[in-house]
């Protein structure tokens, strides 16, 4: 599938069935995947500009509820120093 969660994400999966990701910083063209066998992921992306189909936010003042995710992805960190911290 070609829009596989990305691998620097998957070890923070584990053996969770659903995860919930939040993707920070967005962007137009959201990057990080949807799709993981055998886990339903949520992605909610957001970022501080109005793009269609992603939801604004503050970067400083987020609105969602503590604990909301299972997984939080900042934009401002590559996918290659991720992969160097796993």
């Amino acid at each position: 599938m070609t829009d596989s969660l990305i691998e620097c994400l998957v070890p923070f999966v584990g053996d969770k069935k659903e995860v919930k990701i939040a993707d920070i910083g967005s962007g137009p063209l959201p990057r990080i995947g949807r799709y993981l066998e055998g886990v339903k992921v949520e992605v909610y992306s957001s970022d501080k500009q109005n793009f269609t189909g992603i939801k604004y936010q503050d970067m400083e003042k987020l609105t969602y509820s503590d604990n909301s995710f299972d997984i939080v992805f900042p934009k401002r960190y590559s996918f290659r120093s991720i992969n160097q911290d796993v």
